[in-house]
């Protein structure tokens, strides 16, 4: 309402301080709101006494469901981050140690590396960062042993020997190329767990031993020895089938081979930038006005010669730089040969952000999202990733979004009626997360977004 006033900085910086800049409710940390609890039209006041921190989902769940006074002061009171510590047991939980195998060499695993891993799994099991502690590293395909609380240790176990979930997590962790992940030797021994066979090929494609190669010949010539002759036939025909495809996969690429028998389009780059903006703008409503102007920018690119340069202007103080959005109406100006609305149901959506070190202020933390908008402008934010002396600053990273699911991403957002199959928009958005006083000031740059 155009009579109200706006929440007094310090009033909000204290709300959100109080929840752990999570909703009170569910734990989300975006997007939050400040709700009223007696509502504003009995109190005509801003009082941090009378405001609770909720997600937008919970925020309207509070007014569908007509939460009373007493309630929304219960969830004042114990917030989510003190009813989870009040959950957790005082005495130290056991840890276990688990090996990755990464296709890197020892001297080119440095502490930006081991960083960005220990992020990927942090987000990855929904545990701090600084739970996830490296042991050890040796050569090899360069093994890294890491110690993790044991239910967060069995959790990435699990994951690693399902397909799906595997999928995922490489996919997180790229551009590190996991080969393997198992638990470490001297937990298999205190388990009492039997010792792995060493033929075990590495799952992700590492080589074999020269040991496990001989050995692996000499069952499977067990193998056909004990075979009818259908059997055998079989097999051979299935042997052909598979090298045909390996000779496709290697002339035609892996992703249209794919789409020879999907009959989706492959993988590709529909904005690289290297033509000018490709109908990218910054948002022009006057409170989302953080992010001035796009330009084509030459000064930093993941691929080719060319990104979108971004110049940002976030500041937690003042309403109309509190965020900022950049996106493109597909509408408008569609990638090549793709019309839209575009179906992206199930299909993965990855932007490359880069964000250079005297961008970020010292001491402040802001945050961004990568966001979808279907033909009803229904919304989906994907993951919030914070941004701030110890996160992504200085090197290319992804932001990635997979529509189709129904529950929203971890940290992010998704409208009931949001439609996959008719998405119109791709665009960031960038949030000063209450944090007071200017949290970036300069250009970013935005390269590579592919599905």
């Amino acid at each position: 309402m155009s009579g109200r006033p706006a929440i007094p900085a310090d009033i909000k910086r204290q709300v959100l301080i109080e929840s752990g800049h999570r909703c009170a409710v569910c734990g989300r940390f975006s997007p939050l709101e400040l709700a009223h609890i007696i509502p504003w039209h009995k109190s005509k006041e801003h009082k941090a006494e009378n405001l609770i921190c909720l997600c937008a989902n919970c925020h309207g769940q509070s007014h569908k469901g007509k939460w009373d006074e007493k309630t929304l002061r219960e969830y004042k009171k114990r917030p989510y981050v003190i009813r989870q510590r009040e959950k957790e047991d005082i005495k130290p939980k056991p840890r276990i140690s688990v090996t990755l195998w990464i296709d890197l060499e020892l001297e080119e695993f440095n502490e930006e590396t081991e960083r960005w891993i220990q992020s990927v799994l942090a987000g990855f099991l929904l545990i701090p960062r600084d739970m996830i502690r490296k042991v050890f590293i040796e050569k090899g395909s360069l093994k890294v042993t890491i110690e993790l609380p044991e239910r967060s240790a069995e959790k990435l176990l699990d994951a690693y020997e399902k397909e799906d979930t595997r999928s995922i997590l490489t996919q997180c962790l790229a551009p590190v190329v996991l080969l393997d992940l198992r638990r470490a030797e001297g937990e298999r021994r205190r388990a009492g767990l039997p010792k792995p066979r060493e033929d075990r090929p590495l799952q992700a494609g590492g080589p074999p031993s020269r040991e496990a190669k001989d050995t692996h010949l000499y069952r499977t010539y067990k193998l056909l020895e004990g075979l009818k002759p259908w059997a055998r036939l079989f097999l051979i025909l299935l042997l052909v089938i598979i090298s045909w495809s390996a000779v496709e996969v290697a002339v035609r690429g892996f992703p249209k081979v794919i789409s020879m028998f999907t009959g989706t389009p492959p993988v590709a780059v529909r904005y690289d930038f290297e033509t000018g903006e490709m109908g990218w703008v910054p948002q022009d409503k006057p409170e989302i006005h953080a992010i001035r102007y796009v330009f084509q920018s030459s000064d930093t690119s993941r691929t080719g010669g060319y990104s979108l340069g971004a110049n940002v202007k976030l500041n937690g103080d003042d309403a109309n730089l509190a965020e900022g959005e950049v996106y493109v109406n597909m509408l408008q100006t569609p990638p090549e040969d793709i019309t839209a609305p575009v179906n992206l149901e199930n299909v993965q959506v990855r932007v490359w952000v880069y964000i250079p070190e005297n961008v970020i202020k010292e001491g402040k933390i802001g945050g961004i999202q990568l966001f979808l908008k279907d033909d009803q402008l229904n919304n989906l934010y994907g993951s919030y990733v914070d941004l701030g002396p110890e996160a992504k600053i200085g090197f290319w990273f992804p932001l990635s979004l997979l529509p189709g699911e129904v529950r929203p991403p971890f940290k992010g957002y998704r409208d009931p009626d949001f439609n996959p199959k008719k998405v119109t928009m791709i665009g960031l958005k960038i949030d000063a997360c209450g944090e007071a006083g200017c949290v970036l000031d300069g250009d970013i740059f935005i390269d590579s977004i592919t599905w």
